[in-house]
């Protein structure tokens, strides 16, 4: 289940002991609306950290505490360009640069800078998301959380005599001439050059970052050193930020914060007009905010562009198809098609549409012809499996969703309709087991909740119906069957004031129903009962 919630709710320390003492595994997401960082963990321990706008910085610890050369670091650089998916950390360890405690202590400290980073934001979110797959390791390495910040808390108090400058902040030398400087303070201050920032000053440095850090809050408090807000970046520097504001955007839209993720792809149409995979971005945000037509105006701007892609018509057909607008969803698929006949997802989007026009024949071609181009996908089976369901071939309409859970054993709705098809072919016991199965996966699976109630009030298990009922009602579901069957229920229990009174609800959610208007009728007639 995710976590999420506001820092003014809840500290970072409080946060990472709940998920250290729960044993949590997952990834702590925490923005302050400008930056992210991630935390990762596994059992309740840390395993990783890091920044959308930040590089990894394992390497210059390393390089920093003498355990590589900058020669090792090139040469890890250069394979993980080739290969984007292996941690920096993990191949300096493979290659035998590092053993796996030096590697746990470098470790430990870019995690406690990343936790002295966001230790300083007054404001922000933060959003844990479970999962063993969102889990970043390096070799063997866990950390426990209470050791981190101990040691994070302790840097921020001997920071804290000082007013530390922002990282953006540009770093200048004063008329102050030094005098008597430790080697920290001068290794710092030699590269203070009146251009460069306080993260580029740091970074420069090659140093253990809080040594850098004390060395630096020292200059500045000795009164050699002063910061500055940055001038306006230029527009060819702006240029060099592009990907920095799409990394962020992206992540923003991952953790459902829409307007900051529309911000930073805003950004790069400021300063790239012509950005087509903004607009792409924007668009999904318009979309995602129930701003359709300006969704659609705004792919239909990058394809006009001359952005060609296929991911841009696929998006377009999407949203005219959640819109309503079928026949023209149909038109830009056919569009599509004609350019790119081998991707799959065309196929599929179109034999959705067509299913919902109603044109089972041609959807079954285009989902059959997306299998052929793809590998296994449940929404493919499941479309196919009602296109069966519709045309009475129930056998091979389990078929079809049997096939699909395989490839996603995850999918509420699968097991819900699983259940349906079960319950057609009277295999009961299968029927139930699958309605729980989608709701032990998503308790609050609102379709597979009412078809277990129904399933157990069809079959003349009341009781457990009547929970049911009531465990929809309590969700906020307002529907007049259910109150209606609520009353059928106590009525056979001899109850007449209380099936009364469920009969008026339902009625009041669907005033013109006459069967509950007769039922309240035989009851006001019969048992003399009044509304």
């Amino acid at each position: 289940m995710a976590i999420k919630g506001s820092l003014k709710e809840a500290s970072i320390p409080d946060v990472m002991q709940m998920l250290s003492m729960g044993r949590k595994t997952g990834v702590l997401s925490i923005t302050n609306g400008e930056e992210i960082v991630y935390i990762y963990f596994e059992d309740g321990e840390i395993t990783g950290a890091g920044s959308v706008s930040k590089a990894d910085k394992i390497g210059d610890i390393l390089i920093a505490r003498e355990k590589i050369t900058e020669d090792q670091l090139n040469e890890a650089l250069e394979i993980q360009k080739s290969k984007p998916d292996l941690l920096l950390g993990e191949i300096l360890y493979e290659r035998g640069y590092v053993d796996e405690e030096t590697l746990r202590e470098a470790l430990a400290e870019q995690i406690k800078q990343v936790l002295f980073y966001v230790f300083k934001w007054e404001e922000g979110i933060f959003n844990f998301e479970p999962g063993v797959n969102k889990v970043k390791r390096l070799a063997s390495i866990k950390i426990k959380p209470e050791d981190l910040l101990l040691d994070a808390a302790r840097i921020i108090d001997e920071l804290g005599v000082v007013q530390f400058p922002d990282m953006k902040d540009i770093l200048t030398r004063t008329h102050v001439k030094p005098e008597s400087l430790k080697d920290e303070e001068r290794r710092v201050y030699e590269i203070i050059d009146g251009n460069r920032t306080v993260e580029e000053t740091l970074e420069l440095t090659r140093m253990d970052e809080f040594v850098a850090m004390k060395a630096l809050a020292s200059l500045i408090e000795k009164g050699y050193v002063k910061a500055a807000q940055p001038p306006p970046i230029s527009k060819e520097r702006a240029f060099t930020r592009i990907s920095e504001h799409e990394n962020l955007g992206i992540a923003f839209l991952h953790m459902d914060m829409l307007d900051e993720a529309e911000r930073e792809f805003r950004r790069i149409l400021e300063i790239d007009p012509a950005n087509s995979r903004s607009r792409f971005f924007l668009a999904i945000i318009k979309f995602l905010k129930g701003e359709g037509e300006r969704a659609v105006e705004l792919l239909e701007e990058a394809i006009n562009s001359g952005f060609q892609h296929p991911s841009l018509y696929s998006n377009l057909s999407v949203f005219l198809e959640r819109m309503g607008k079928l026949d023209r969803a149909e038109e830009v698929l056919n569009e599509a098609i004609e350019h790119w006949k081998d991707v799959g997802i065309l196929y599929l989007n179109r034999g959705i549409v067509r299913f919902y026009l109603g044109n089972l024949k041609e959807a079954r071609e285009d989902l059959e012809k997306f299998l052929e181009l793809e590998v296994e996908n449940p929404i493919a089976r499941y479309y196919l499996a009602l296109i069966e369901r519709i045309e009475g071939n129930i056998p091979d309409a389990l078929n079809h969703m049997l096939e699909g859970l395989t490839a996603s054993p995850d999918f509420p709705e699968y097991y819900n309709n699983l259940g349906r098809l079960y319950e057609e072919t009277d295999e009961y016991e299968q029927a139930e087991s699958m309605f729980k199965k989608a709701l032990e996966l998503n308790p609050e699976y609102i379709p597979a909740r009412m078809n277990l109630a129904n399933f157990y009030y069809r079959n003349g298990y009341y009781k457990i119906a009547m929970d049911e009922y009531k465990k929809l009602s309590s969700l906020g579901v307002e529907n007049w069957e259910i109150y209606f069957k609520m009353g059928n229920i106590v009525l056979k229990r001899g109850d007449v004031k209380e099936a009364l009174r469920y009969y008026t609800m339902s009625l009041d959610l669907d005033p013109d129903n006459e069967v509950v208007k007769r039922n309240i009728e035989i009851l006001q007639k019969d048992y003399g009962m009044g509304i």
